[in-house]
This record gives C-alpha cells, sequence and structure tokens, in this order.
C-alpha cells in the first residue's frame, strides 16, 4: 500500500529506536505452537550409562512394600496430585478447538487401586515357569522397581554441546517409568475418546468424487472386522499359545458396541450377513469385507486388547476358563471368573453396576494384564523390554528433549509398535505389516504422562541451573538496563544491588526449606520443555516490582518519606505511609506459633539511607515519647525539621513510639508480622530453636535495619524480598486464582497480559490483587501507593524487563498452553512473534524507558472530582431507567421492538465509570478517558450530550439487532452478497488500515484465518464468516424474500469482492 512506501528520511536515530522498542512491545506477535510438552518426552538415545557395562533387570520386579510405599508417597504429593489430572483428560474437538475434560471412564483412583493391586498380588499365571520377571514366577506383576538408590552419568545436549551429569535414581522411579509407559498407550487407546470399544476411525476412498471434484470417504461398518491393515479374525497365537487362544465366536453373534466418543459416527458392530442396512451400501475394507458376520473382536479397553489370541488369554488367565481349569479360584485377587471372553467380549466395557465402578476395573485389569503379559514379558534376539526400559531411564527419560541434541524416539516408538502391531519393528511385524496407528499421540502422551508424573525427579535440580545460567548470561544487559538509578540527566549503576549478590540470594532462596510450610522461590517447570520460562517469568516479575520500590527511589534500602499530608511530610511518616499503620501489621492465624515481631516502644532506631536529593525529607526514624513527645514536618521551603508543633500523618500519629517497622530492601518487607517471619525462618530465632538460619546471628525483631545496616546489608537487601516475593506473592491464592497457576497461563500467552501484571504489583504493594485488602491493612483505597496512575508504569517497568532478560525474544507463545496436549496451528506461521532488539547501551546511557524516580502524587482529590461528577450523571440517568430500557435498549424483531438481552443501562453504567474516572492507556502514555463534562464543575449537561450521541449511534448498529457483531444487511439489488463480511456500504475493511504513526498497532491480514460470526442476534441474514480460496473460491448471495442462500455462482458485493479470504474484519 502506497502509504506505508512513504517514509520520512530525515527521522533521527533515536526517534528509530523508541519506536523500534514500541514496536516490540505493542505489535501482535505470531502465535506459533510449541510442543512444549514434549521436553518430558522424547527418548534420549545419545545418553550414555558409564557405570553399566551389563544391564541387570532382575531389581524391576521386586516390588517391596517399602518401595511401593515410595511410590505411592510420592503420586500423592501435592506436587504430583497437581498435575496428575491432566493423563486422565479427555478430550472434544468443537470448531477446530480441542476442549479437554475428566474422563468419565478412566480415573485416577481407578487406575491406581488396580495398578496397585496389580503390583503387590498380580495375575497368576498357572505355571512356575511363566511369569514377568525374576522375582515373580508363577505370576503376571507390573514392575514397581526396588527401594535402591542408583547413581548413573548421562550425556545430554546444550547448544548442541554434550554434557556429562552424574545423578542419582531412586530405584521406584523405574516403577514410574514403565507406569508412563502404560499410561502412554492407555490415554491414546481409550482416555482420550473417553471410550471403552475401538471406535470406526478408518476412511475408505470411493472412486466416485463430490460436485466439485473432492474425494469422498465413508468410514464402512466392516472396520469392525479389522482397521489398518490387521484382520483381527485372523489374530491368532503362536504355535506353542495356540491352545489359548479364542475359536470363532458364533455366526449368530450380535454385538453393539457400547460407548461412541464421537458423535455422527457409528460404532462398531457384528451380527449374521443381512443384520444391519449398512450393508446394502457395499462399502469395503482394508480386506474386501462388507459385512459384519462374525467380526466380533474389535479392541476393547483403554489398551484396545483385540483379536482371537488377546481375547483367548483374558478368558486363560483371569476368565471363566481359568477358573475351570484351576488357575484361579473365585478368591483370587483382581480377576473374573464369570466372564468368557470369547463369547462374550462386551462384557469388558459394559457396565454391570450402577456406578460402573465394577466395569472400570475390569477395563484396568483386562489392560493391565496385556501390558503385563504382551509389553513386560517382550523379549526377541534384537530388543528386551526390560532392558531398554532400564536404559531409558539410566539415559534420563528423554531428557534430551529439553536441548535440540540428537532426538531419539526409538523406544516408545519400539512399545507402541508392540502394543499396536505385536512386534517392536513396525512396520515390518507380520503377518500385518503397517506403520503403528497414531504414533505421534502416542509419543506426545508418554510426554505428559512423564512430566504429570513429574520424573525424572533429578529435573528439579536441572531447572535450577538451566535457569541461573540464563541469568548469568544476562549479567551485562541486567546491569546496564535494569540495576540502575537516575541522578539528574544520567542513570548511575547501583552502588547497592549487585548483580552478584542478586543471583548469590537467588541461589540460597530457591532451594528446599528445611521448614516444610516454607517454599523455596519457583525457578521453573522441570518436566515441561523451556520450562525455564516460567521461572523467568517469576524472576522478571520479581524485578520489575522491586525496581520501582528500591532502586528507582535514589537507590535506597530504607523507605523514604515521601508521601504529603496536607501538603507536607510528615515525620511520623515512619510510622506509616498512605493509609497504613506499620506496627498494627501483625500475622494471622495461618502463624502458629505466632511469629510477628513484639513492638518494643524503647527501639531506637534511624534509617541508614534516605532520598539524597537537595531538599528532600530526612531519614525515616523512631524512637519513645520519652525522648521525643513529638513531631513536626519537614519545611522543604527552609530545607529543615519544623517541630515547634505537632503534625500529624494520615493516620492522624505525632510521635514516632514504635515506630520502626518501615519498609526496607528491594521489596521494602515492612511491619511486625513480616520481620518475624523473616527472623523465624532465617534469623536469630530459627537459630534458638534448633532449626537451619542463614542468619543465625541477626535477630530481626531486635534490629530490623539489620537489611539496610548490618555487615549481610548486600545480601540481605535481596533474600529479605526473595523471601517476601514467596511469602505474600508465590504463595497468594484468592479462590480459585492461584499466583503460580496464572504465571503459567501468562508465560504460555507470550508474557502479554498486563492485567495479571497489574494484579501481582497490587499484591506486592497493598497485599491483595484487587484493593483495598482490609485483611493487608489498606482498609480504604488507594493505599500505600498502589493506584490506578501507578498501574501502567508497572505495566511497563514488566515489559522492559522482559526486553532485557530476551524472554520475547527467546519464548514464542503457545496457544493452549504449555500443558496443551495437542497443538495448535500458527495463525501467523509467515510471523516471527520476536520484539526487535534494542542495541546495547554503555553503562552511562539513559534507561530503555525514563521512568520517574520520582513518587507519584496520590490522586484522591483528582479521583473524588471525576467520581463526584459521574455520580451525579448516573443518578441522572437512573431517573431514567424505565424510558431508556423501552425506547434506547431495544432491538428490532419480527414482532415488533424488545429488550435488549446483550445490553443494559446497568452494563453501560458499569463499564462507564472507569473508563469516566480512570481511563484507558492509549499505548503511549496518555489517558482515553470517555467525556462526562470532566472539565466543566458546575454543568453535567455537556457529560449527558456526549451519552446521548453515544447511545444514538449504538442505537443503529449493535443494538438494532442485539448483537456484538454486525450484520450482513447492504442489499445489492434485493439480495445480501455473503462477501458483504469483505465490507458494506462501499467500504473495504481490509483497507482500514492505521496512519503511518500507528502502523505498530495494526493486524496483519490472514488470507489462512477460518472465522464464523458467533450470532446475527435478531437478524435473519446468515452469519458472517471469512476463510481462504482454497476452501472457498467464491460466494453467492442471500435472498431476503426466499430466505435461502444460493451459492452455485459467484456474485459480488459492492466493492467487486466475490470471496471472503481475508475478509474477518467486519
Amino acid at each position: 500500500m502506497k502509504r506505508r512506501a512513504l517514509a520520512a528520511a530525515s527521522v533521527a536515530t533515536s526517534a528509530v529506536l523508541l519506536y523500534s522498542f514500541f514496536s516490540a512491545i505493542l505489535l501482535s506477535r505470531s502465535v506459533v505452537a510449541s510442543d512444549n510438552d514434549e521436553a518430558a518426552t522424547s527418548e534420549a538415545s545419545s545418553t550414555a550409562v558409564r557405570e553399566m557395562q551389563s544391564i541387570s533387570t532382575d531389581f524391576l520386579d521386586s516390588n517391596s512394600a517399602a518401595t511401593i510405599q515410595a511410590m505411592e508417597k510420592h503420586l500423592f504429593s501435592p506436587e504430583v496430585q497437581s498435575s496428575i489430572q491432566r493423563i486422565f483428560n479427555s478430550r472434544v474437538q468443537h470448531e477446530g478447538k480441542v476442549f479437554h475434560y475428566g474422563s468419565l471412564k478412566y480415573t485416577m483412583e481407578g487406575f491406581w487401586r488396580n495398578w496397585k493391586k496389580m503390583m503387590i498380588d498380580g495375575i497368576p499365571s498357572g505355571s512356575s515357569s511363566v511369569g514377568s520377571g525374576y522375582n515373580s514366577r508363577g505370576k503376571f506383576v507390573l514392575f514397581a522397581g526396588d527401594n535402591k538408590d542408583r547413581e548413573v552419568t548421562i550425556i545430554h545436549g546444550k547448544d548442541h554441546k554434550p554434557i556429562e551429569r552424574k545423578v542419582k535414581i531412586q530405584g521406584y522411579e523405574y516403577g514410574l517409568a514403565n507406569m508412563a509407559v502404560f499410561l502412554s498407550q492407555a490415554m491414546v487407546g481409550g482416555i482420550f475418546d473417553d471410550t471403552c470399544d475401538e471406535l470406526n476411525e478408518q476412511p475408505q476412498e470411493l472412486r466416485k468424487k463430490d460436485e466439485f471434484g473432492n474425494p469422498i470417504f465413508v468410514h464402512p461398518i466392516s472396520n469392525s472386522c479389522g482397521q489398518y491393515n490387521q484382520n483381527y479374525q485372523e489374530m491368532t497365537c503362536s504355535a506353542s499359545e495356540q491352545n489359548m487362544q479364542c475359536p470363532q465366536i458364533s455366526p449368530a453373534t450380535t454385538i453393539q458396541s457400547t460407548f461412541n466418543a464421537k458423535a455422527g459416527q457409528r460404532g462398531l458392530m457384528c451380527g449374521p450377513v443381512g443384520t444391519y442396512p449398512e450393508e446394502a451400501q457395499k462399502y469395503k475394507n482394508d480386506f474386501g469385507r462388507i459385512d459384519v458376520e462374525q467380526c466380533c473382536f474389535w479392541g476393547r479397553g483403554p489398551l484396545q486388547a483385540k483379536g482371537l489370541c488377546s481375547m483367548g488369554k483374558l478368558n486363560y488367565y483371569i476368565g471363566s476358563r481359568a477358573l475351570a481349569e484351576g488357575r484361579i479360584s473365585r478368591s483370587t485377587s483382581g480377576v473374573f471368573p464369570d466372564i468368557n471372553f470369547c463369547s462374550q467380549p462386551q462384557r469388558i466395557c459394559e457396565a454391570n453396576s450402577a456406578d460402573g465402578s465394577d466395569t472400570e476395573d475390569l477395563r484396568w485389569t483386562v489392560a493391565m494384564f496385556e501390558f503385563a503379559e504382551r509389553v513386560q514379558r517382550y523379549s526377541d534376539a534384537n530388543w528386551d523390554y526390560k532392558e531398554k526400559l532400564v536404559e531409558f531411564v539410566n539415559n534420563g527419560m528423554n531428557l534430551n528433549l529439553y536441548y535440540p541434541f540428537k532426538l531419539d524416539h526409538s523406544f516408545i516408538h519400539a512399545v507402541s509398535s508392540i502394543v499396536d502391531r505385536g512386534c517392536h519393528d513396525a512396520p515390518n511385524c507380520l503377518p500385518f505389516e503397517g506403520e503403528v496407528n497414531k504414533f505421534p499421540q502416542r509419543r506426545e502422551a508418554l510426554t505428559i504422562a512423564l512430566s504429570a508424573l513429574q520424573i525424572p525427579k533429578f529435573r528439579k535440580e536441572q531447572i535450577m541451573e538451566t535457569t541461573m545460567e540464563y541469568m548469568k548470561s544476562k549479567k551485562l544487559d541486567i546491569e546496564e538496563n535494569l540495576l540502575r538509578y537516575k541522578r539528574q540527566s544520567s542513570t548511575i549503576l547501583s552502588e547497592r544491588y549487585k548483580f552478584d549478590d542478586f543471583l548469590r540470594a537467588l541461589t540460597r532462596m530457591s532451594e528446599e526449606f528445611d521448614s516444610p510450610d516454607h517454599t523455596p522461590f519457583y525457578m521453573g517447570s522441570p518436566w515441561m520443555r523451556d520450562g525455564h520460562k516460567y521461572g523467568l517469568g517469576n524472576i522478571a516479575l520479581f524485578l520489575a516490582n522491586g525496581i520501582e520500590l528500591g532502586i528507582e527511589r535514589d537507590d535506597t534500602c530504607d523507605e523514604l518519606n515521601e508521601y504529603r499530608v496536607s501538603g507536607k511530610f510528615a515525620l511520623s511518616n515512619s510510622c506509616g505511609q498512605q493509609g497504613l499503620s506499620y506496627q498494627d501489621l501483625t500475622c494471622d492465624s495461618r502463624d502458629v506459633p505466632d511469629m510477628a515481631c513484639r513492638v518494643d516502644p524503647n527501639m531506637f532506631i534511624t534509617a541508614v539511607t534516605y532520598d539524597r536529593t537537595l531538599g528532600a525529607p530526612p531519614a525515616l526514624q523512631c524512637g519513645p515519647r520519652s525522648r521525643i513527645p513529638f513531631t513536626g514536618y519537614w519545611d522543604e521551603a527552609e530545607n529543615a525539621e519544623s517541630e515547634g508543633e505537632a503534625f500529624a500523618n494520615q493516620n492522624g500519629r505525632i510521635d514516632i513510639e514504635g515506630c520502626c517497622w518501615w519498609g526496607r530492601g528491594f521489596l521494602q518487607i515492612k511491619g511486625p508480622c513480616d520481620f518475624g517471619r523473616l527472623n523465624y525462618y532465617m534469623g536469630a530465632r530459627a537459630a534458638r530453636e534448633n532449626r537451619p538460619s542463614l542468619y543465625s546471628d541477626v535477630d530481626f525483631c531486635e534490629m530490623p535495619e539489620a537489611i539496610c545496616g548490618s555487615q549481610y546489608r548486600h545480601e540481605l537487601v535481596w533474600t529479605s524480598a526473595l523471601f517476601k516475593w514467596i511469602d505474600k506473592v508465590q504463595n497468594y491464592q484468592d479462590g480459585e486464582w492461584n499466583y503460580l497457576e496464572q504465571l503459567q497461563i501468562f508465560a504460555d500467552n507470550a508474557f502479554e497480559d498486563d492485567v495479571f501484571i497489574k494484579e501481582v504489583n497490587a499484591i506486592v504493594k497493598v497485599g491483595c490483587r484487587h484493593p483495598p485488602c482490609e485483611e493487608a491493612g489498606c482498609v480504604s483505597f488507594p493505599c500505600d501507593g498502589a493506584y490506578s496512575e501507578d498501574e501502567n508504569r508497572a505495566v511497563t517497568r514488566a515489559f522492559v524487563t522482559f526486553s532485557v532478560l530476551g524472554i520475547w525474544q527467546n519464548f514464542d507463545k503457545s496457544l493452549g498452553g504449555t500443558n496443551s496436549p495437542t497443538p495448535v496451528p500458527s495463525i501467523c506461521p509467515e510471523c516471527t512473534g520476536k520484539p526487535t532488539l534494542l542495541p546495547t547501551v554503555t553503562p552511562t546511557a539513559s534507561p530503555l524507558i525514563d521512568v520517574t524516580s520520582q513518587p507519584s502524587e496520590a490522586p484522591s482529590r483528582e479521583i473524588t472530582v471525576l467520581l463526584r461528577r459521574f455520580n451525579e450523571l448516573k443518578e441522572h440517568l437512573i431517573t431514567r431507567r424505565r424510558l431508556l430500557q423501552s425506547k434506547v435498549f431495544v432491538s428490532e424483531t419480527k414482532s415488533g421492538l424488545a429488550s435488549s438481552k446483550l445490553y443494559t443501562l446497568d452494563g453501560l453504567l458499569s463499564v462507564l465509570k472507569d473508563l469516566a474516572t480512570k481511563g484507558s492507556d492509549d499505548g503511549t502514555g496518555s489517558n482515553l478517558m470517555f467525556y462526562i463534562g470532566q472539565d466543566d464543575d458546575k454543568n453535567v449537561d455537556y457529560g449527558l450530550a456526549n451519552v446521548a450521541l453515544f447511545l444514538a449511534h449504538a442505537t443503529t448498529r449493535g443494538l438494532r439487532y442485539d448483537t456484538c457483531e454486525e450484520v450482513n444487511n447492504h442489499l445489492i439489488g434485493d439480495k445480501l452478497p455473503i462477501s458483504n463480511s469483505c465490507g458494506q456500504h462501499s467500504q473495504s475493511y481490509n483497507e482500514d488500515i492505521c496512519p503511518m504513526a500507528d502502523i505498530a498497532k495494526e493486524c496483519p491480514i490472514d488470507p489462512k484465518m477460518n472465522v464464523k460470526q458467533a450470532s446475527v442476534g435478531t437478524s435473519s441474514a446468515p452469519p458472517f464468516f471469512c476463510a481462504p480460496k482454497s476452501q472457498t473460491p467464491y460466494t453467492g448471495y442471500f435472498n431476503p424474500s426466499s430466505g435461502r442462500t444460493e451459492s452455485d455462482k459467484p456474485f459480488a458485493n459492492a466493492i467487486g469482492r466475490q470471496d471472503v479470504e481475508g475478509c474477518c474484519w467486519w
């Protein structure tokens, strides 16, 4: 477009740099799908075990009580329980999106009940020579491992360089890996589709084409006889086991599949020729079958046990034949002596109790027996499952997928091949050659299982190292752009907040606390690809919030006297500023025993740091009334304290007795509770009570100024802040809103959500995400400097920090989140999704964005004026509610006007309040506000006139048809072109581009985008949609008189468009 080609040649270099930076923030970054979960999945064959020349597997089925107890403790730990449901989630697709819900047929409780039983009791084999392994002769058990720790050396890749590492593997981790392998097959076989019976999935192409020449695919009912080049009636046992297989089922048997998760698709069935009308279609399966006679052995259960051999073995070992031949009794645990799996295979999927619990046990038992008998025992000359499982664990369980280095999926491919094709070497499995069905999903499912089970456990240490190494690589950038304070016209590297001290403090605080009720600083998710990005996001938000509270305030450690009362700085501000009384910030009931410091009225402390700006108030101070009966204020004109008469702070304090609890350190830890908790976990109290202590000789209750003035001050400015972050932010829970969960969502969505940033900023400053927060001491809002004018500054600081740390450049957006099992295609594949980097600046240069070091003025008066004007307007509108509801908030229907369902007066007023009193940041620092007469204290009519004009236009648009989206209403002749989605009334919406100054804000046009209008409200017109020409070469029209859409030939809109490619901007 010509306007974009015109560039001003005289643009200054500085303006170009600023534009580049703001473009990096404001441009829509591409949505690139990322298989983050595969971090836990692909095999690392490049890893190697140095200590073990030959692999011993005898320990796998040791299955001691101690081993199983250790496994159970791990599985039911809070960390694993928070993620394990991902394994038992089913999926449904709707309008191209994948939605997840907890499976109705497969539960964690049912799984563990049966898995534990199979580890302890197993299934009798009836022969001392037949079993799962060395310790389990005579029965089939599931491997649990042993209770021995093993140290192995693995090699993993980082930046394409091999790195050796010694790690410890606990014995039960082999059992957990075996469990993950089983679950990966069960997820694909049954859990994902929430089904027990195999689905009719394999399409067959017909010879004829549709009217547009496209191929036609059908799903023959004869797929019951076999799919994907497998004939189930011919899936027989080997010669040595042929006595176990089922005979051919009676031709008269009729069975229809019980569960079918895919709506609109007929389930599998068997019956005599002529039983089902679909046979008349004569659609053939892979083997030319068009009937379903004797085709009753399709897959069932989460591992899809199928064919004459598998069903025969089930009957031989756990069914009625096992009972008849004495291998089991009715008292044998985990068997089903009343079921003949050869003549009643459907019993696997049929519920016999009201809640279906008996069938869940049967489904799991069938699958677990199959796995124990077919997979765990699998061994041929070239491949042994037990050996490969031990190798897999000792090699790090897919460790290399965390790094781009020689990925190898051979282990999961071989296991999937055994389950799906009968040998480890698909497609070369005779007699039914073919590729492993759904192998990408099986590989992905192993990823989910390993990450949900949180193995290998050594990844916890590794994620800390990865995050720390990343931070070390950013030292220069952080020092040059973040750890700086402003002095006159330049910025100076902080003399107090040193990068190396920060890393040492971060290392200490990210290690496990000895106290179980205090968590370490979160460094990322160990079991996801790029899992350290969550830790980096946590660090970035920590730094962004602390920069404002410490470094920007003249590189100070102590809180500054910076809030005016009646235009003056009260010297009693040390007792509390902006509505807070610091000595009243006591601990709540969760702190048992009481951790708060005792307020000592005789304590006398003067802050060691203060604002060094000429004319600024002096350092904060506390002392008993016996020495300082009252305090005055700081006289800016005289540059001196005025103590001739008492002057109160905002809370009415005129003395400073017991007022020693002002903010200190990078995050301004304050109040007797914060200092008391610090003392309880890290200070002298911990040492006195014989608990480990980082600072055993520092009593933070007796000397809170130790953070800023002790020999440990270089560390304490950071460790105290990290402690507060863990305490107040990282552990923050508000109903269903959990900080760490929201952090992961924030990171998965490219670190862009400014609402989340504002919420975190409020938690740091006030104690809750939506002030006021009475429990945190903020009874009336604003308080403690947390008010709307500062929210946008918090966002700016966070965005600058993300840019400096290179987070946007290194981590793409993941639609559906890193935990999303199914990658979503990119909406904009050609976009890079990474902001433009600014050149590195020198230490004396200004920061990337000049954020003032001066505190914001409290906006109480301004907000009060705006609220008064809004309330006046609101009262006027409410008095006319009935008239507005009957004349304005109405929509057109066939039977006349009706009240709008989408738009109400209350809805308008709720949104108008914020837009008229707080406004909205326009991205350049300016505030956009809805005009209600804010600049005229005497007359609200100007605001009412603006509201009236707004509503007048709304009645011709959204209100008219009671819809959020534009509707098709521009007739060409007597027809409505379908291509009106491209533009109506001679407008081309694709051409409605931004002016040059706003190009950074413009959405890119994606010709591949598919969007359909959600609702047309009360209109009878068809919904708008957009689609690429490859899918919809042209569009027709809608005839309002007949109510029909004609699409047999192209029909153009007013601007000549006949297609709807890229036309998603109605």
